[in-house]
């Protein structure tokens, strides 16, 4: 493949903008190499279409995918995307707060994993202990995106709509936000789980 600027034409500005130029490239050619029709989809659909949507931020984005692939297991993906997050400004302290969350509400089953991928992004040193009290408090907010975004991967219906039903009540999230999560997480975790997500949605109204 020839390393020139026209051999990225198609590059995604969201892309740039999220991982930095060089990174951005270096999955740009890593997705040509898989397939050029994949890739050119993944620029314009996931990356130009889903990645610019509202009401959530780049960073709230970010962090629901992030989510997202370490509750699936997805480890290729989650070590991208946490660069992603490091190159919008999250701290190591952020991120091992947010998978020690994932631990405690059971999304996960070990951090050790996942903290091993996340030291092969050379972005921390090390990797940090499970009993580390190095961590992020998360606010009751963010914990709700978290949750939104595993339940809705993981696919347990009746527990997602419970989840749905208390988080609209207690207005935490609106309506509104339940659904930019669901559209997030929709080319990580897949459409059924999507659908599926806006079905309960409907059902609660």
């Amino acid at each position: 493949m020839k390393d020139d600027k026209n051999s990225r034409k198609n590059l995604s500005k969201m892309m740039n903008l999220l991982y930095g130029k060089a990174e951005a490239e270096r999955v740009y050619d890593r997705l040509e190499e898989v397939d050029p029709w994949f890739n050119q989809h993944v620029q314009q659909f996931i990356y130009d279409a889903i990645w610019t949507l509202e009401p959530l931020s780049l960073p709230e984005k970010s962090m629901v995918t992030v989510v997202c692939l370490a509750t699936l297991d997805r480890k290729e993906q989650l070590q991208i995307h946490l660069k992603g997050c490091f190159n919008l400004g999250c701290s190591k302290e952020q991120i091992n707060g947010l998978f020690d969350y994932l631990l405690q509400q059971g999304y996960i089953t070990s951090t050790a994993d996942s903290l091993r991928v996340l030291a092969e992004t050379q972005l921390i040193s090390k990797i940090v202990p499970e009993s580390s009290t190095d961590s992020f408090n998360l606010s009751a907010r963010n914990k709700a995106l978290v949750d939104v975004a595993c339940l809705a991967a993981l696919g347990n219906n009746d527990t997602t709509k419970k989840y749905f039903e208390k988080t609209l009540q207690s207005e935490v999230l609106s309506e509104e936000y339940i659904r930019g999560i669901l559209r997030q997480i929709m080319p990580y975790a897949g459409c059924p789980c999507t659908m599926n997500g806006f079905a309960l949605l409907k059902e609660i109204q």
